[in-house]
């Protein structure tokens, strides 16, 4: 559900790791993450290998990470749980003025059991995910002289600008002022501390049935789902319904991500020494990432023209004054992704 799910092997970037669910694909191509992610409660056993990798899975350069996914067996089992965090348990940020808030909730169950006796079995899990969490950023803004003498930098060493244009104008006044609320008045440097709520809500619920025909022939089927819906904000307040952004890398915004893997696994023994394992899945990640901005034309609102022309670029434009937190909608977004994934796999392995 989150960032942490990325590592590094061999001193390769993330996006170098191969990334399977019982075996098969779970890779999500464009920007090179995991697919879908089980909940813990579906994990069963969890394989890195780092070399020497079988022919079948050696196409990278980092880690290949196989996720092997929980059985039902003949008899019930199950588990109910809930992780908990707040403000009230946790220390303030150092760079924050006041406490942000923080509620998390991560909660969920799993049951598995026989359908029939040394035949059918099946696993059933769900896993809920909830955050609000003050994210705290500290940017430099201008100072009270630059507010309320437009142009004129001079007070820091900086420039005497006689007459800024109305389109700079208009920027320069989507900085806030260093008030107490948010600056400690005691600094001389104008930075200003800055503590919106990020939001998420996530759910995941992964499912696996297993049917054993006999001794020679075994199937399983699972499947995964993952909802994630996330809202990400600026480094600075917004005004006059203008987000000003304040960081260019920090992906401010909400993302809405959909994730779905299905697999269907056959297994025939036909000696104790020679087996042959027969897989299909199909994976498909859908991810929309869309920027503060989006749809406020939020550009053409400032007075710079052709800077919002379709629905795609309706962002502020990115603006840096000084070395005052950079203006402007983030780099990257908006992100439509739609990605489908569909493989077939046979091996035959004798040994």
């Amino acid at each position: 559900m989150c960032s942490s799910d990325l590592i590094s092997a061999n001193g390769q970037f993330p996006s170098a790791n191969n990334y399977l669910i019982d075996g098969m694909d779970n890779n999500e191509r464009i920007i090179g993450g995991l697919g879908v992610r089980p909940s813990s409660e579906a994990i069963t056993d969890l394989r890195v290998e780092t070399s020497v990798y079988s022919a079948d899975i050696a196409r990278v350069s980092g880690a290949v990470i196989n996720i092997i996914t929980k059985a039902g067996t003949n008899r019930f089992h199950g588990s109910v749980f809930e992780y908990i965090r707040n403000d009230r348990l946790d220390a303030k940020n150092f760079f924050s003025v006041t406490q942000p808030e923080l509620r998390q909730n991560q909660f969920g169950g799993s049951l598995g059991g026989p359908i029939l006796k040394n035949k059918a079995f099946f696993f059933f899990d769900y896993e809920g995910f909830r955050i609000v969490n003050g994210q705290t950023s500290l940017v430099q803004v201008p100072t009270t002289y630059e507010e309320e003498n437009p142009g004129d930098l001079s007070d820091l060493g900086g420039p005497v600008i006689a007459h800024p244009n109305q389109i700079a104008l208009n920027f320069f006044a989507l900085y806030p002022q260093c008030t107490p609320q948010y600056c400690d008045p005691t600094s001389t440097n104008n930075f200003f501390s800055y503590s919106p709520r990020r939001t998420q809500n996530a759910n995941t619920i992964d499912s696996r049935a297993d049917y054993h025909l006999n001794d020679l022939n075994s199937l399983f089927a699972h499947y995964t789902y993952n909802r994630t819906i996330t809202s990400t904000p600026g480094e600075l307040p917004p005004v006059n319904g203008i987000y000003p952004g304040g960081a260019m890398w920090d992906f401010a915004g909400s993302s809405n991500e959909y994730q779905h893997n299905i697999q269907l696994n056959y297994v025939h023994i036909f000696t104790p020494k020679l087996l042959t394992e027969m897989k299909v899945g199909w994976t498909r990640i859908q991810n929309l990432s869309l920027p503060l901005n989006y749809g406020v034309a939020a550009s053409t609102q400032l007075g710079l023209l052709g800077a919002n022309d379709s629905a795609t670029d309706t962002g502020l434009t990115p603006m840096s004054i000084g070395n005052y937190a950079t203006l402007g909608d983030e780099a990257y977004v908006p992100i439509e992704d739609i990605d489908n994934s569909g493989q077939m796999n046979a091996t035959v392995t004798y040994n």
